[in-house]
C-alpha cells in the first residue's frame, strides 16, 4: 500500500493511504524506516507475518515529485503567484 507523509512529531512518521473511497491513517517510527523522509514523501509498505517492509520505489519518487508540482501549482492559482 502507498502512503503520504502528513507531518512527522517527535520521531514519528504520521502517514495517509487511501483505499477506494476510506482514508487509512497509520504512525511509523522514522527509525524503522530504511530511507530520508519528510512531509509529502510517498512511499510502499508491504505487511506480511505482521511485520512492516518499507520500500521507496523509483515510482514512488516520481510520484513524490509530481504530487509536489501539482500541489504549487494549485498553491500559487490561488495566491495568484508566478512560479
Amino acid at each position: 500500500m502507498k502512503f503520504t507523509v502528513d507531518r512527522i512529531e517527535n520521531g514519528i512518521a504520521v502517514c495517509e493511504a487511501s483505499e477506494e473511497e476510506n482514508i487509512i491513517k497509520k504512525e511509523f517510527p522514522t527509525a524503522n524506516i530504511p530511507f530520508e523522509i519528510k512531509e509529502g514523501t510517498i512511499f510502499s509498505v508491504i505487511e506480511k507475518d505482521g511485520i512492516s517492509e518499507f520500500v521507496l520505489s523509483e515510482s514512488d519518487v516520481q510520484d513524490t515529485v509530481e504530487t509536489k508540482k501539482r500541489v504549487r501549482s494549485k498553491l500559487n492559482k490561488l495566491f495568484n503567484r508566478k512560479k
